[in-house]
């Protein structure tokens, strides 16, 4: 059962976001993000957590070509190792990686080009 404090709690949140999206959509659309004086700390926290994830990407496209993959618990299984080894799979391993860096990089010129449009 919901106690009261929580039902306070929901409400007050239900009103915060009402408030916020009445307040949003109100203002024209193009002056929504950057006319927030906190939309650039967002956005900087945003970017350094896509650096940091892009490490993924690379790992990825890297990864199924070193020895690492080889000696892997999965493909130590026998049923398993002859299709993890093919060079088919790495090559669609690697393949994901690419695209994934290959988003990254428009999202980053996409990020840069709204930055300098500010």
């Amino acid at each position: 059962m919901i106690s009261p404090t929580m039902k306070q709690a929901v409400s007050r949140t239900a009103l915060a976001v009402n408030l916020w999206r009445a307040r949003e959509s109100s203002r024209s659309a193009a002056s929504r993000l950057f006319e927030d004086g906190l939309a650039p700390v967002f956005l900087d926290r945003r970017f350094r957590w896509a650096l940091h994830l892009s490490r993924l990407p690379l790992v990825g496209a890297l990864v199924p070509w070193s020895l690492i993959w080889v000696h892997s618990y999965f493909a130590q299984i026998p049923p398993l190792r002859p299709f993890l080894l093919s060079g088919f799979v790495r090559g669609c391993v690697s393949a994901l990686g690419l695209l994934q860096i290959g988003m990254g990089a428009i999202d980053f010129l996409a990020y840069c080009r709204a930055l300098k449009s500010s």
